[in-house]
């Protein structure tokens, strides 16, 4: 099942992976605080796996 609410998850992650600022995006979404926009910068496990694989020689 999707809720609604996947759709602003969806635009959030979207749009800072384009490169948009998170200052914009909260104001956007309509956040008192960048630290509740925050929410849409975590990655899931396999994510943090292949951004260290990317950066890190093994």
């Amino acid at each position: 099942m999707v809720h609604p609410h996947a759709f602003r998850h969806l635009f959030a992650r979207r749009f800072l992976a384009a490169g948009g600022d998170i200052a914009l995006l909260a104001d956007l979404m309509g956040h008192s605080s960048v630290e509740t926009t925050r929410v849409y910068l975590r990655r899931t496990a396999g994510e943090q796996r292949d951004e260290v694989n990317r950066i890190v020689s093994w």
